[in-house]
């Protein structure tokens, strides 16, 4: 084999090649874990400005994820390769990685347009749900790949499939567990990419097929904190960043930072960093001007 194509992550790449299509490999197992299969984060999660703009608003994150939810339990309930059209009307494909009858991983290959005109149609009819800036996405829905043939875009998942299946086996014998367990990894990046939105413990738990329980245990085992103190000490650091390197009022900050009330974002922040934002931002202001 050639040594281009020796990994996951140069494997991707290559097959991205001058395409505007997006591949996830959401991870259920902890497959990812080895040098062969690591992957680049982009490549773990739904990337693309046009579902990041579809996740602004509450209800459009929620609508997303329970998509994405409902995909990956046909994916692990029926172990066969799937399409279909997001509420946003992306077109994608999904297929598994089956390895001795278990799910470890599920492949998706995405933000693809068979039909412009069934894609504007169903932006417009979650947009009238969910409140996300109709306009935005049917201009960034011109970013997204078009194709008339969405059978090659489910031979590509499939290949892609087989050879993260085939990589594990060959490797079964020397594959090593990251020290830290893979779902507590999975979580924690979950936070760092999503610490705007609303999320919880559960979601996390039931995204990744793990027991919330079990999931809460160990991240606080192994990160040392519990999860909501660990998503509390991300948006308060982000908090920080943006009160030093803004002029974004205290409400802003709040909101971007996934403090919905203001009131308790000021408690919140003068609890852990000892002093109100706006004394924050008037602190580093003065040190920065001596």
């Amino acid at each position: 084999m050639s040594k281009d194509y020796e990994s996951l992550s140069n494997l991707l790449n290559i097959l991205l090649i001058n395409s505007k299509a997006h591949i996830c490999i959401h991870d259920i197992s902890g497959i990812l874990g080895t040098p062969e299969l690591r992957i680049d984060r982009d490549y773990k999660i739904h990337s693309k400005p046009f579902c990041d703009t579809a996740k602004l608003t509450a209800r459009g994150y929620h609508l997303c994820m329970s998509c994405k939810m409902m995909a990956n339990r046909k994916a692990v309930k029926e172990k066969q390769v799937f399409s279909g059209y997001c509420p946003y009307g992306l077109f994608e494909v999904g297929c598994p990685v089956e390895v001795y009858g278990e799910i470890l991983a599920i492949v998706y290959v995405g933000n693809l347009v068979v039909s412009m005109t069934e894609s504007k149609k169903r932006i417009n009819a979650a947009c009238r749900v969910t409140g996300a800036p109709k306009d935005v996405l049917n201009r960034q829905l011109l970013q997204a790949q078009s194709t008339q043939c969405p059978d090659d875009y489910r031979k590509m998942a499939q290949f892609i499939a087989s050879y993260v299946k085939r990589l594990y086996v060959s490797r079964t014998e020397k594959f090593q567990r990251a020290p830290i367990h893979w779902a507590v990894e999975a979580a924690a990046e979950y936070i760092n990419r999503n610490f705007e939105k609303n999320i919880t413990l559960k979601e996390v738990a039931k995204l990744y097929f793990i027991n919330e329980k079990y999931l809460g245990h160990i991240f606080q085992k192994q990160i040392g904190v519990s999860f909501s103190t660990y998503l509390n000490n991300t948006r308060l650091e982000r908090a920080k960043k943006l009160l030093a390197s803004t002029n974004d009022s205290v409400i802003t900050v709040s909101v971007a930072c996934g403090y919905q009330n203001v009131t308790y974002f000021n408690r919140i922040f003068k609890k852990h960093i000892g002093k109100t934002p706006m004394c924050y931002r008037a602190e580093i202001i003065g040190v920065k001007k001596l």
